[in-house]
């Protein structure tokens, strides 16, 4: 059963008839330039933007889900985060439980040691760096093991080594009957590490597929307003603009 079908998702003047779907199993990455529109669909699937259109989730209307049932099944992981107090590490990934009204630190636990924040448990997270706080706030999102994660940016932060570590981790919690949308500026990381990609311009979906599909010369020129060299064969995929 696809985990999640879009059918004419829109909001206002910001995204307008975006239709695709998402697999079990499968790693989807939205691209695009700055205001193509990936936040806002990612704000609108998680019920924070409001918006026109169909969307499902394992064949149940979004809609038809209560608030509760959205977060034990949706995880979302915002751009910025930012804690009004100092709380600890364990007590922020451990939020992730929310939904669920338990305290499962075992949940918790695996969600710090697969971000590799575990080391940090009684810190502080204002005590942390900027990539170290997004990590911590990536296992908060897992520790609620949602089906679906969808990420904004969620390696925008972070260093060469965690930029990949994220993305593997978010491509082994996928497997099986989950999965993950996520918007990502890298095209390279994104042809590496996702299924299919959905390239988005000026709040309409301009190609969706494989990145072999997407991610060609006449679709970036159009897109990014630049020529590009692009070379999927090598390992890791090299996209730059020339």
């Amino acid at each position: 059963m696809t985990l999640m079908q879009l059918e004419a998702i829109s909001h206002a003047e910001r995204l307008q008839a975006v239709s695709l779907d998402l697999q079990p199993g499968e790693v989807l990455g939205l691209i695009g330039p700055n205001g193509a529109g990936k936040s806002t669909l990612l704000h609108c699937l998680a019920g924070i933007l409001p918006a026109q259109g169909q969307a499902w989730l394992q064949g149940q209307p979004l809609q038809q889900l209560s608030e509760r049932q959205r977060a034990r099944r949706i995880g979302f992981l915002p751009q910025h985060n930012q804690s009004a107090w100092a709380l600890s590490v364990a007590d922020i990934v451990s939020l992730g439980r929310l939904p669920w009204g338990d305290d499962d630190r075992q949940a918790a636990r695996a969600a710090a040691a697969a971000t590799e924040v575990e080391q940090f448990w009684h810190r502080r997270i204002d005590r942390l760096s900027g990539g170290e706080q997004a990590r911590v706030w990536l296992a908060r999102v897992l520790a609620g093991q949602p089906q679906l994660v969808l990420a904004d940016e969620p390696v925008a932060s972070l260093d060469l080594y965690h930029q990949q570590h994220v993305l593997q981790v978010l491509r082994d919690y996928a497997a099986g009957e989950r999965g993950v949308m996520l918007s990502v500026h890298d095209l390279s990381l994104a042809a590496r590490y996702c299924d299919r990609l959905c390239l988005l311009h000026r709040g309409r979906m301009l190609a969706f597929g494989s990145p072999a599909e997407v991610l060609t010369r006449e679709h970036l020129r159009q897109a990014f307003g630049v020529d590009t060299h692009i070379d999927l064969h090598n390992q890791p995929p090299v996209i730059l603009p020339r």
